[in-house]
């Protein structure tokens, strides 16, 4: 999925810049046909008839078309580069086609030059660089209508977590009201209660973990990165960037993890995320690296106490 996402990115930004290269091109080539055309009605009269052909009026669709077709490839690609789930369609659509018509002008070529004496080394080329590019855009809109295509073009959305409170009163013990923000005996807040402790754990193999410990507390975050001087957490994966994420006790919100300039990606439990708070039994992934967050909160031990 991670090669199909690079490459819809990929195909994006050409077709960007083909829509760029064609509105250009078409507008540079109106503005000159409808100043030479009043240029020669001006001053060359006796020439209007001659340069008809070249220099007609009408022929101005031809440049409106260009126009045209350099919007639809920067709209198509803006939206092809951005994942957008409407360009996939399009996309396969357009690439088979696209696929076909080279195809078919890569044969033409090829019998017009070897029936016309041409070297066939030249023919052979040029069929070869023809078959291949239209088996690289037919291929990759057929990749487009798998079921990982649709998987990569569907907006992610990541619903809130529902609210929960604690069965004990860290501060009293006594019993709480599932749903009260605070504690009817000593009033504590429950949504500014930290969790004791918490880790990031890797399965390096079957018999051996790798325990990372989050540093929790209000106003107090855990820097995640690569071999980098001002991080928290420490990794040697390659896939992890040198600032990746980092995770935080939020006040009245619980453990959020922040993606910063993670290259390869920060996910949680599968999904591509950017904000999110995270829970305990959470498996997040940075690039390649693999962990399972294990929350260990007051409440749950001053339950375990009171049961």
């Amino acid at each position: 999925m991670k090669q199909l996402r690079f490459l819809s990115v990929f195909a994006g930004i050409l077709w960007i810049a083909v829509g760029v290269s064609a509105l250009l091109l078409s507008l540079v080539a109106l503005i000159i046909r409808v100043e030479l055309y009043n240029f020669i009605r001006a001053n060359l009269p006796v020439l209007v008839t001659a340069f008809e052909p070249l220099v007609s009026k009408n022929l101005v669709v031809q440049e409106i078309a260009g126009i045209a077709l350099g919007v639809f490839c920067i709209g198509f690609g803006r939206g092809l580069s951005n994942l957008r789930s409407w360009a996939r369609p399009i996309a396969v659509a357009f690439h088979i086609g696209m696929a076909i018509f080279i195809l078919a002008i890569t044969l033409v070529v090829f019998t017009i030059l070897r029936d016309g004496g041409f070297s066939p080394t030249l023919s052979t080329v040029i069929l070869g660089l023809g078959c291949a590019l239209a088996f690289g855009l037919g291929f990759f809109g057929y990749r487009l209508s798998s079921q990982d295509a649709i998987d990569v073009f569907t907006p992610i959305t990541i619903p809130p977590p529902a609210k929960s409170a604690p069965a004990i009163c860290p501060t009293c013990a006594s019993k709480l009201d599932m749903d009260s923000n605070s504690c009817r005996k000593c009033d504590a807040p429950l949504d500014d209660i930290p969790p004791r402790n918490a880790k990031l754990v890797e399965q390096i193999d079957e018999k051996t973990k790798q325990e990372y410990t989050i540093t929790l507390g209000k106003d107090r975050d855990n820097k995640i990165g690569r071999d980098h001087e001002g991080n928290t957490i420490k990794l040697s994966h390659k896939s992890v960037s040198g600032r990746h994420a980092t995770i935080e006790y939020v006040k009245g919100g619980g453990l959020h993890l922040h993606a910063l300039d993670d290259t390869y990606g920060t996910y949680v439990n599968d999904l591509l995320v950017r904000d999110v708070k995270i829970n305990d039994g959470d498996k997040i992934r940075l690039g390649e690296a693999e962990f399972t967050l294990v929350v260990d909160s007051a409440s749950k031990n001053n339950a375990e106490k009171n049961t």
